[in-house]
């Protein structure tokens, strides 16, 4: 019994340090020591909620690397497509303003 206060203690201890460190305090602090818990510690874990939390990292994960992906081919396709000013020449004249051509 005295060693499993101790424990509690300075597992309390600890979650206060982590949110003075969040600069947050938890409404429930027990819900953040369960959240902390892995599952080999205790019967008492998120393990469901833990594997949900990895599929949505890796959901953002994967949609961040496919947009920068599509950004970078869409940027080398539009290189190669556009003229470089050497073969369009540089003494074209563009019409201004109320200019006609």
């Amino acid at each position: 019994p005295g060693s499993r206060s101790k424990f509690k203690a300075s597992v309390n201890g600890m979650l206060s340090a982590l949110q003075g460190r969040l600069q947050h305090r938890f409404s429930d602090p027990q819900l953040l020591a369960r959240a902390l818990t892995h599952r080999s510690a205790s019967a008492d874990h998120n393990e469901r909620l833990e594997f949900l939390g990895d599929s949505v990292l890796n959901l953002a994960v994967a949609a961040l690397l496919f947009a920068f992906v599509l950004l970078m081919v869409i940027s080398l396709v539009g290189r190669r497509r556009k003229p470089s000013l050497a073969a369009a020449g540089t003494d074209t004249q563009f019409p201004t303003a109320g200019q006609r051509t």
